[in-house]
């Protein structure tokens, strides 16, 4: 395919560097490319043999109609990306590509963009060493994991926690967090444990990283610890000085990832408050 690429004299160079040798480049005397109109692009076309071109490429800011030019001289005219040095992996996708006249190029795209993008990070993940796995998660040494907490978790029926778990997924998450109120019973987290365990082991709803979605708990109460790591989720998310001697040694004995929790330092007015009392 025969693609001329058209664009105006600041960003010259910026599209002579995008395009390569997969386009040529038409330069229209006007310094933004953005105000080219059909009238312009008609008397610079003068100068080039057009008829060779299968298709031209106008800048994807431009809201000029061309229709008519696009009749009259008998070559597709379409809207490129918005941006010049988008024209690089636009143009790979020409031959395949039927653009439009009023979507600029990037944005008909952008799906497949976003495709491209994320074989890309799974291939960077699938080739990466890890420190250690939370399920069958990698950790550390690849790419970046993104954690997505349920507030409430255990308030959730089961209709409303899946959609939220599956929202999340949608969304990019590779954990998911179970936020647990301060009112909720050992029963609840069990219940909301299991649920969302069978949800992340479902083929439909697996990460982009791992075939399982990890399941983490977010508490401090060491016996909804417990009972939410004997239904099985992947990683405990609140140990701090606490709850450390209480549940600690179970969590070590049953190899759960953990995550510590530094108490912050008192302040000193908060120092101070004390010392009073001791006093009085």
């Amino acid at each position: 395919m025969k693609i001329l690429v058209v664009t105006g004299r600041l960003a010259e160079n910026t599209v002579r560097s995008a395009v390569k040798d997969f386009a040529d480049v038409l330069v229209v005397d006007i310094n933004i490319a953005a105000f080219i109109t059909p009238s312009l692009l008609k008397r610079t076309l003068q100068y080039v043999y057009h008829p060779y071109y299968d298709l031209i490429l106008i800048p994807g800011l431009i809201s000029a109609d061309f229709s008519k030019l696009e009749e009259e001289i008998g070559v597709k005219i379409r809207l490129g990306p918005k941006h010049a040095y988008d024209l690089s992996w636009v143009l790979k996708y020409a031959e395949e590509t039927e653009f439009s006249k009023t979507i600029p190029a990037c944005e008909l795209l952008a799906s497949k963009l976003q495709e491209e993008a994320l074989s890309k990070i799974i291939e960077i993940e699938s080739k990466s060493d890890y420190k250690f796995k939370i399920g069958d998660l990698k950790i550390g040494g690849g790419t970046m994991k993104v954690m997505a907490e349920i507030v409430d978790a255990t308030k959730m029926d089961k209709v409303e926690l899946i959609k939220k778990i599956k929202d999340f997924i949608e969304k990019g998450a590779d954990i998911i967090d179970l936020g647990v109120s301060l009112d909720a019973s050992i029963s609840e987290v069990q219940r909301t444990v299991k649920l969302a365990k069978s949800v992340s082991s479902d083929a439909m709803f697996h990460s982009r990283y791992a075939p399982t979605l990890p399941i983490s708990i977010d508490t401090l109460n060491p016996d909804l610890i417990k009972a939410a790591i004997e239904e099985g989720v992947d990683l405990v998310l609140s140990l701090d000085s606490n709850n450390l001697k209480k549940i600690g040694e179970y969590i070590a004995n049953k190899e759960v990832p953990a995550v510590r929790t530094l108490s912050p330092s008192p302040s000193p007015m908060l120092l101070k408050g004390r010392f009073r009392r001791h006093i009085d």
